[in-house]
């Protein structure tokens, strides 16, 4: 599919989309999630595919765990950040953690299927999210301070991660053939064009959820987690499943982890504090994410 025909599917779907700021009806809202979704993986393709070009670079582990990490995760970050705009926090923080434990288990039958040899030196870092909802669940009853003190370590954790696996990293220069209509020159104002789609989706995403939420009678938090926290994952598992292809398996640590502990290790906090969100044990959402997490994790590395 070329870009002209990109452009028109994204403008269509940008329009389309508004109409669920004016409609409950769930067959129509499901619909146009659906619609609104593959408009959100569309154009973060076609941003991360400009920014390669522009930096015309293997992404490696450094840029894995930083650009392309962001980038592969901004989609879920954006509906993030306009759920709480819209007055969703429940949404919000569901989809932080419905995203984090999909990409984790995809990432486990991606990397078992391709037979990728992961470094052993990444579990630790990717232990930060289940860490951190298992203390979330113990200090529960303990306070406001407690909670404070577990934000700000997790975060500084997180924080740390990016310093040190990306301090020593080498970054190659991959040979780009200018020739290649794909490798030309790219317009900014494509690239801003991509990024308003992926903000304005997120807002038309982050009202269908609430919508549905609201019918299925199953809260924001769930609601969240089943909608664009599981189908919000397939950015990261499409450029997992490249760099695989590429054979480069640093970009595929840098990836996973640098997406895992922005949504999981720096949002996630933020989020629970500011909300005063308190899971318990009875909590699907929550615990039975932590069990999920621990298992994954557990099989990735043996």
């Amino acid at each position: 599919m070329n870009r002209k025909n990109n452009f028109l599917i994204l403008f269509i779907i940008f329009i389309a989309g508004s109409v669920i700021f004016f409609t409950r009806e769930p067959l129509i809202n499901i619909i146009l999630i659906i619609a609104i979704i593959f408009g959100l993986d569309m154009s973060s393709d076609e941003l991360y595919e400009g920014i390669e070009t522009i930096t015309g670079k293997k992404p490696g582990l450094f840029y894995g765990l930083t650009l392309f990490s962001f980038l592969t995760s901004f989609d879920e970050i954006a509906v993030s950040g306009t759920s709480v705009a819209e007055g969703y926090p429940g949404i919000s923080i569901g989809t932080l953690v419905g995203s984090v434990v999909v990409t984790l288990m995809i990432f486990l039958v991606v990397i078992k299927f391709s037979r990728t040899r992961i470094d052993r030196k990444y579990a630790p870092f990717i232990l930060i999210v289940p860490s951190y909802i298992l203390l979330l669940l113990l200090l529960k009853e303990e306070g406001l301070i407690a909670t404070l003190l577990l934000t700000v370590a997790t975060i500084s954790i997180s924080l740390f991660t990016f310093y040190y696996l990306g301090r020593e990293d080498i970054v190659e220069k991959v040979q780009v053939d200018r020739n290649d209509d794909k490798a030309g020159r790219i317009n900014i104002l494509q690239l801003i064009f991509f990024t308003a789609c992926i903000l304005v989706f997120s807002v038309y995403l982050s009202r269908g959820t609430a919508s549905m939420g609201i019918y299925l009678n199953i809260g924001e938090v769930n609601s969240g987690y089943i909608i664009p926290g599981i189908l919000g994952s397939i950015p990261e598992i499409v450029v997992i499943r490249s760099s695989i292809r590429k054979k480069d398996s640093k970009s595929v640590a840098g990836i996973i982890t640098g997406s895992t502990v922005i949504k999981g290790g720096i949002l996630l906090p933020l989020l629970d504090f500011a909300f005063n969100y308190s899971p318990s044990y009875n909590n699907f959402t929550m615990s039975g994410s932590l069990i999920i997490l621990i298992i994954t994790i557990i099989l990735i590395f043996l």
